[in-house]
């Protein structure tokens, strides 16, 4: 007995062949089973370099102000915190697109060795994407970091 999970796409190509050869479409005889890939256009997420890039001048933009050490510490937590959400969405964003890759292994392979080598081939891509955006994540935490001692540098008070 077939699961349920695939009642819904043997519906669609069910209706696409119908439909294809209703509309006697030269292609309609080599119908392709629907995209399951992820349905975001472009990325959800800030880059982590986003982030830093985003923070204003450090030299003299608290040197005035009482406190001035203080607000510079401040910034720079505030910035790693928003650095690591982030990176934090592009981690999901990597595995969820991962995850959609698979499926659509599934789909183009149906079955046996072409679906597991594809499937590896994601995982593999998935990995290397991972590690680009930890080193990301860390090239913006020593940004964030910089720029509270360049901050402090500018302290008038302390």
């Amino acid at each position: 007995m077939p699961h349920a999970s695939s009642r819904p796409i043997r519906w669609i190509l069910g209706c696409a062949l119908v439909c294809g050869a209703f509309l006697s479409l030269p292609s309609a005889a080599h119908a392709q089973a629907p995209a399951v890939g992820s349905p975001f256009l472009g990325s959800v997420c800030l880059d982590p370099s986003d982030v830093t890039g985003e923070l204003a001048d450090p030299n003299a933009y608290y040197a005035a102000a009482p406190n001035c050490k203080s607000l510079c510490r401040k910034a720079e937590t505030d910035c790693a915190q928003y650095v690591k959400l982030a990176a934090m969405c592009q981690r999901s964003e990597i595995d969820d697109d991962a995850s959609y890759a698979k499926r659509e292994c599934e789909v183009e392979n149906e079955h046996g060795m072409q679906t597991t080598v594809c499937k590896q081939e994601v995982d593999q891509s998935a990995r290397g994407d991972r590690s680009g955006a930890s080193v990301d994540k860390n090239l913006a935490l020593e940004a964030c970091d910089q720029w509270e001692k360049d901050c402090d540098q500018t302290c008038l008070h302390p």
